[in-house]
């Protein structure tokens, strides 16, 4: 993609509570937030927050073929800092 994208999908705080209810840990998406470009009040990242889900933005999973994978994320350890820009491994 060469343009940021300032239409994309997020979940909302219901969704987050029906994963939550399924035992879902992490939330993975490739759009670039868990709300909406001019969202005030970030209702999709507490809902997630508040049910204990970590989130990945910006997966780029577009050349990965189907199939059971393990995930590797690594933080920076950021002082302060609510979130971190991770190095996310696939491994087969």
């Amino acid at each position: 993609m060469d343009e940021f994208a300032s239409r994309f999908v997020y979940p909302s705080p219901e969704l987050a509570d029906f994963m939550a209810g399924h035992g879902i840990i992490l939330f993975g998406s490739d759009a670039p937030s868990m709300d909406g470009m001019n969202s005030k009040n970030l209702s999709g990242h507490n809902a997630l927050r508040r049910n204990g889900i970590a989130i990945l933005e910006g997966l780029l999973l577009a050349g990965v073929p189907d199939g059971v994978y393990e995930l590797i994320a690594l933080p920076l350890k950021i002082e302060g800092g609510d979130g971190s820009p991770v190095r996310a491994i696939l491994r087969a």
